[in-house]
Parts: C-alpha cells; structure tokens; sequence
C-alpha cells in the first residue's frame, strides 16, 4: 500500500504554502483522495508530490 501524506507534508517538501499546493491539486486533480467533508484535506502520494513539482516547476525534497 502506497503511503498518502497530507497537504502540509506535500507543501513542505514544495517549498510552497499549504494553499498553493490546495490550489493546484483543484485545478489539475492532482491528488489521490480528499477527506469526505467540505473543508476536507487531501491526500497525496509521492508521485502525486513529483506531478505537482512539475506544473509548479519546483523542485521536490525527499520524504523525511
């Protein structure tokens, strides 16, 4: 099973803030899943991480 890092993990390792990184999973459907609820989290995996690096040409740290 592919381990899923919330919003904050996935800015960090951006270098960006939590909401650039809302923004663009919205835009692109760039996330693989979202808490049930209106103002719910998303999830994301590494690959998820390293497409969004690209349509946000950052560069992507390693997981910690």
């Amino acid at each position: 099973m592919q381990e899923l890092h919330p919003t904050k993990v996935a800015a960090k390792r951006l270098g960006v803030s939590v909401w650039t990184v809302v923004r663009a999973a919205k835009e692109h459907g760039v996330f693989t899943s979202k808490f049930p609820t209106s103002t719910g989290g998303y999830l994301f995996t590494d690959a998820d991480i390293a497409k969004l690096g690209e349509l946000l040409a950052r560069p992507v740290k390693a997981a910690s």
